[in-house]
């Protein structure tokens, strides 16, 4: 018994450790789909090509992306390059930082419990006017 009260407390701190590592791993995950969506986006979309409106919109998908997995919107940072770009080597690259604060066994122990800064990122071929089906 007395061992046992001994070996609790670690025993207890890695399970919860192995647990919020598995949520890190979730959110990293969720932050690579997110920038994948969001060059998705930007290489298919198909209207008149304004640079900044499309980065805004490509922003707005991967943050409604972000959000509906749980992230907060506002901690995610977009930076989109090559929106508007055409060509046959055209790519659309999207990249995704998101700070997420590491708590493990919170207000337990804040010493030891880091803000992880996680990144994704994509990079899809333009399709716009490369399309090679349409006659044009």
């Amino acid at each position: 018994m007395f061992e046992f009260l001994i070996v609790l407390p670690v025993l207890l701190m890695l399970l919860f450790a192995t647990i919020e590592f598995g949520v890190v791993m979730a959110r990293w995950q969720t932050i690579s789909n997110a920038a994948r969506e969001g060059s998705r986006y930007g290489a298919v979309f198909r209207d008149q090509c304004t640079p900044a409106l499309l980065d805004q919109a490509i922003a707005f998908v991967v943050k409604g992306y972000a959000q509906s997995a749980g992230v907060n919107p506002n901690s995610v940072a977009v930076t989109v390059t090559g929106s508007c770009d055409t060509g046959l080597n055209a790519i659309t690259r999207v990249e995704v930082d998101h700070t997420y604060n590491f708590k493990v066994l919170g207000g337990f122990t804040d010493f030891v419990s880091p803000a992880i800064d996680l990144h994704g990122e994509s990079a899809m071929r333009n399709e716009r006017q490369n399309d090679f089906f349409s006659g044009s």
